[in-house]
């Protein structure tokens, strides 16, 4: 009976001459035409690759996953957090050699894939205190912090730890200075407005209301947590994401401290390919500015010696407009295809007209350029590349600058890398970051299941 009332409804909704007044009313995206297919396929231009190509010898994967876990069955809103960030390091020459291989070798690959590290944040995410933190946001705060400080390169050397590189990188902001972050307000609800938190072990405290700051608050991570709420899996995921940019940045200034007189050719012969855009959003969005002059400053040392740019990918894999779009055409492409995804593109055909934007794309959000790509098999590839420059300025020099294929050094080396690393299995993905998934994913089943049972274990 109740199916049946439920059905009934549907079609009262559906028959209701205000909705279908309503749905007339609406316009939406639709297959392009025949002279719109026309128009988009122009945009796209023909490119060979060539075999002689020198691909990078190594190639650095960076993922990451979140899963949020129950603690008590019977309060379904005490929640623990879970973080996994994994770096993997694999050579070039023993992916190439699974090609053509009927079957692979589960040894083989699991030999080539042991140069990897893994690191896990465990935080506070609803109805948690940790240590002697009066709230969970207070609480989230505290773990986080003290992860940053404690995951170091070297265990006694604090220069090698992941908070000097968030210093670093807070260093390269307008009116940025070295050891020092301020933060715009006080985290803790005060009121006191520019407070300044210091490189050092020792605690610090806001002079108005006496209570700590961290470093890792410049972030804002903690603007998301809700102590009232059920679930903070929200905040888990904008960190998920937004550790995977940081540990980028972390690794060019640990290689390049490590390796002063040979870190420029180690890069020449590096990839570093990151799952997802060359995008920050949410609170942390800043981080994209720092990375920009981070990656334009070791690029123009690389042209210097005559290298190419350094070689950073961002795979986009799904969940964003561009990749639907890309879907959607796909069938109208020629093998081959490229796009330098521009503004103009954008704005008409991908975001569905939307209103010209005063600035450019991506403006606070994005270090890297879309790229669309109809490989060889007829598959869409959607890759970001590093712009070119280390700003933005000025505005309308950078959008005709970014969309213009011939400014970017190093954009046959990423097409033949794709190439020749493509996943038959994941055809919008290349091997290494599909071998780089199995180490990072929480799966639902069964590693999500031992996660909540370390959380009950531990915690009741």
């Amino acid at each position: 009976m109740t199916n049946n009332i439920n059905k009934t409804s549907h079609v009262d909704i559906a028959q209701n001459p205000d909705v279908v007044d309503f749905l007339k009313s609406c316009t939406y995206m639709r297959e392009p035409s025949e002279d719109e297919i026309l128009q988009i396929t122009r945009k796209f231009i023909k490119v060979s690759i060539s075999d002689s190509e020198k691909l990078p010898d190594n190639i650095i994967t960076i993922d990451s996953s979140s899963y949020e876990s129950q603690v008590r069955d019977n309060i379904p809103f005490t929640n623990i957090g879970y973080v996994k960030l994994v770096n993997s390091l694999l050579k070039n020459n023993d992916l190439l050699s699974l090609k053509g291989s009927r079957f692979v070798n589960p040894f083989r690959v699991a030999e080539f894939t042991d140069e990897k590290e893994a690191i896990t944040f465990v935080l506070p995410s609803s109805n948690i205190k940790f240590k002697d933190a009066e709230t969970t946001k207070e609480s989230f705060r505290l773990a986080l912090d003290e992860y940053f400080e404690n995951i170091r390169e070297e265990k006694t050397d604090r220069n090698t730890s992941l908070k000097s590189t968030l210093f670093w990188l807070s260093s390269l902001r307008e009116n940025g200075k070295p050891n020092k972050i301020m933060l715009h307000e006080c985290p803790n609800g005060c009121g006191r407005k520019e407070l300044d938190v210091y490189n050092i072990e020792e605690e610090q405290y806001c002079p108005e209301c006496h209570k700590r700051i961290f470093a890792t608050d410049t972030l804002r991570l903690y603007e998301e947590v809700d102590d009232c709420s059920p679930t903070n899996k929200g905040v888990l995921g904008r960190f998920e994401k937004a550790i995977r940019h940081i540990q980028l940045a972390h690794l060019l200034r640990i290689l390049k401290l490590k390796n002063k007189d040979s870190y420029l050719k180690m890069f020449n012969g590096l990839a570093i390919v990151v799952n997802g855009p060359l995008a920050i959003a949410g609170t942390a969005a800043w981080l994209y500015g720092s990375l920009m002059k981070v990656i334009y400053e070791i690029n123009v040392q690389l042209r210097k010696k005559n290298y190419s740019d350094l070689l950073i990918i961002g795979l986009l894999n799904g969940g964003l407009a561009i990749n639907d779009y890309a879907s959607l055409i796909n069938q109208y492409l020629e093998p081959n295809s490229l796009l330098c995804v521009s503004d103009e593109f954008r704005e008409k055909y991908i975001d569905y007209n939307r209103k010209a934007s005063n600035t450019t794309f991506g403006n606070e959000t994005y270090y890297g350029q879309d790229f669309i790509w109809k490989n060889k098999q007829g598959n869409i590839v959607i890759f970001d590349l590093p712009y070119i420059v280390g700003n933005k300025h000025p505005l309308e020099v950078f959008k005709k600058d970014k969309s213009d294929y011939s400014k970017y050094n190093n954009l046959q080396r990423a097409l033949s890398l794709l190439q020749e690393l493509k996943c038959d299995l994941d055809t919008s993905s290349i091997v290494p970051l599909v071998l780089s998934r199995q180490y990072t994913a929480i799966s639902m089943e069964p590693g999500a299941k031992v996660l909540d049972m370390l959380s009950k274990n531990n915690l009741i």
